[in-house]
């Protein structure tokens, strides 16, 4: 009876009884949500101390980490943070000018030359 039993189980029936069993999706743990691009420069700390203001009793306004000023003249206070994004948005709060190379900056912040074809 048991050379009976065998034969008719053949080898492609096992394999599909077998798979049901082990190809059972198992709860697969949930990923971790990375934060967004906005909630990583919210949660940004910045990388130095405050300075002391009572050290410099002249100094009317916070310098920060440096100075960026623009093409139109203003001056924007750059503030260095930990993290991916060393200095979060770089527009110029006077015209909404996005830096760029041309513009001038404190040592916190130095432009990096484009070498791409065609600029010389």
């Amino acid at each position: 009876m048991t050379q009976t039993i065998s034969k008719r189980v053949s080898l492609s029936n096992l394999t599909k009884a077998t798979s049901a069993f082990v190809h059972h999706s198992r709860p697969k743990t949930p990923e971790p949500i990375r934060p967004t691009l906005q909630e990583q420069l919210d949660a940004a700390q910045p990388a130095e101390e405050p300075w002391d203001a009572f050290s410099y009793p002249k100094v009317r306004t916070d310098p920060g980490h440096g100075i960026w000023i623009c093409g139109c003249g203003f001056e924007n206070h750059l503030i260095h943070y930990q993290g991916s994004y060393p200095f979060k948005y770089l527009v110029c709060q006077g015209c909404e000018h996005i830096m760029s190379p041309y513009d001038t900056t404190s040592e916190v912040l130095t432009s990096i030359p484009c070498i791409a074809k065609g600029d010389s």
